[in-house]
């Protein structure tokens, strides 16, 4: 990624989206923010996004359904799970590695 790269953080919590677009902005990256699905989903079809960052538990879709549907849609967007479960259940773990 360069440094203009453009990333798009999804998540309904106000303060860690502001958090997180202050230090990427620091960082030199373009930052979009959307709050649920419907406002990503209008950045993608607007805007040229090369990462996003997504929170597993939002309010109208749940992460992992976006992320399957970016996936199918625009397979060229990396993507990012932000998370604030610990359980190991909840991790996605290589099978060489220990969760």
């Amino acid at each position: 990624m360069s440094e203009k790269s453009h990333i798009l953080m999804v998540d309904d919590d106000l303060e860690i989206c502001d958090i997180v677009r202050e230090y990427l902005a620091q960082g030199g990256y373009r930052v979009s923010v959307a709050h649920n699905s419907g406002a990503m989903h209008r950045v993608i079809e607007h805007f040229e996004v090369d990462v996003v960052l997504l929170d597993l538990v939002l309010p109208q879709e749940d992460g992992l359904v976006l992320a399957r549907s970016l996936r199918r849609e625009h397979p060229e967007i990396r993507i990012i799970i932000l998370s604030a479960r610990g359980e190991t259940i909840d991790r996605i773990c290589r099978p060489r590695d220990r969760c």
